[in-house]
């Protein structure tokens, strides 16, 4: 039982000997794990014309948002718009369903970037997914890799051999195991002794601590696209993504314990490559578990009231 718990605190220990991947950094860590499949947010979308001061009779647009996550790679989106903040059934205007959207259902285009960012974020903050975004950005070219892509697979293997002496010696065996960790060769003791020194991922110098204001954080920088992410919450607080001469940001504030166990932001800042800026207001989220016939019927219902209705206007760039 002792060399268990020393096992865990070697892997432990590894957790603090290097810097922290991009994909790593995009789980959301300070989240605890989410065990439903679904989250329904309430989010009412404001244009801002005018920073300074929100202007009278100013239009704001009111969603409610599902994300059920079927696999690791995809999730079903359904984005409903209502016509007043009720969230109302009668209120629905209009209904949009995704039942797989993964990070390469947007083609590669410039005029997918603020909703393939966007998206990505959703899925970072609130399942604790970092695989999305990372890519959807290797998708537009971005260099950033997954944690599968730039592990140290000798070591890992190096560890598990280990791990499983362990376990063997535990339930004692009659064979003689010799601990791969100090095999009786000197030269493959000098081997395995390099191999445990290295880091458990490559190193791509994409990460780094930045201080901004007396605070420090992880920053990200990887070519056109950068990040920044909260030191000890790993809460994601910006995005950053140069096209040409212009810029998209994504701004995430004011985090909180939304369905009371895990956190998201009440307000996100949108300013698109064309200029245009939204705030974004989370008035609720609730967390639970979703079937498919609870998802036809939602549908179907909403199917229902829209007969008849008509809603041309135009939605923000980073919606469907």
């Amino acid at each position: 039982m002792i060399k268990i718990i020393l096992l865990v605190s070697l892997f432990s220990l590894e957790s603090f000997a290097y810097i922290p991947t991009v994909e790593s950094l995009f789980r959301h860590g300070g989240n605890p794990d989410v065990t439903s499949n679904t989250v329904a947010i309430n989010i009412k979308v404001i244009k801002e014309e005018n920073k300074s001061e929100e202007k009278e009779g100013e239009r704001k647009n009111f969603y409610k948002i599902f994300l059920t996550k079927s696999t690791n790679e995809s999730m079903k989106i359904s984005q409903i718009k209502f016509d007043d903040e009720s969230f109302g059934d009668t209120s629905v205007v209009h209904k949009l369903y995704m039942p797989n959207f993964t990070a390469f259902s947007l083609k590669a285009e410039p005029k997918n970037l603020e909703k393939g960012l966007f998206w990505g974020l959703m899925k970072s903050i609130f399942f604790n997914d970092g695989s999305h975004l990372v890519n959807f950005l290797k998708s537009n070219g971005v260099t950033v890799k997954l944690n599968s892509e730039i592990i140290n697979k000798e070591k890992v293997e190096s560890l598990a051999s280990y791990k499983r002496f362990l376990i063997s010696s535990s339930k004692g065996s009659k064979k003689k195991d010799i601990n791969p960790l100090r095999p009786e060769d000197p030269s493959e003791r000098i081997k395995i002794d390099k191999v445990l020194s290295e880091s458990m991922y490559t190193d791509l110098q994409q990460v780094q601590l930045v201080k901004h204001m007396q605070e420090i954080f992880w920053g990200i920088n990887a070519e056109n696209f950068q990040a920044i992410i909260n030191y000890e919450k790993r809460h994601p607080l910006r995005l950053r993504y140069k096209v040409d001469s212009s810029e998209i940001e994504i701004a995430a504030q004011d985090y909180w314990l939304a369905d009371g166990v895990h956190f998201a932001p009440k307000t996100i800042y949108v300013k698109t490559k064309e200029g245009a800026s939204y705030r974004i207001e989370i008035t609720s989220v609730r967390s639970f578990l979703d079937r498919e016939e609870d998802i036809s019927k939602r549908l179907m219902k909403w199917d229902a009231v829209l007969k008849g209705k008509i809603d041309s206007s135009a939605r923000p760039e980073f919606l469907f």
